[in-house]
């Protein structure tokens, strides 16, 4: 996962040259990745740039939309193919 590389300094050195947070920044924002000096300055900037609300809200709604489409399928077993792969067993032909 990205978690580690977005709530690390790549977005936000990025955002310092701009002054504008990054698209990986916005991202770990919606997912709550980030720490809260970082969240703090985003929402900040949240309140004075439309723009950036926009892609947000965007990003949220993707969130979403994602979530709709596969959170079911978290609770269903995995293929038995995928499942002996994953344990490292090796198939039979």
């Amino acid at each position: 996962m990205l978690s580690g590389l977005r709530s690390g300094s790549m977005g936000t050195d990025m955002a310092k040259k701009n002054g504008r947070p990054s698209d990986l920044d916005l991202q770990a924002y919606v997912d709550g990745e980030l720490d809260a000096e970082r969240r703090a300055e985003i929402k900040s900037a949240l309140r004075r740039d439309r723009a950036l609300r926009d892609i947000v809200h965007r990003y949220e709604v993707q969130k979403r939309a994602v979530h709709r489409i596969f959170d079911g399928a978290l609770g269903e077993p995995l293929p038995e193919p995928l499942a002996k792969l994953i344990k490292g067993k090796p198939r039979k032909n």
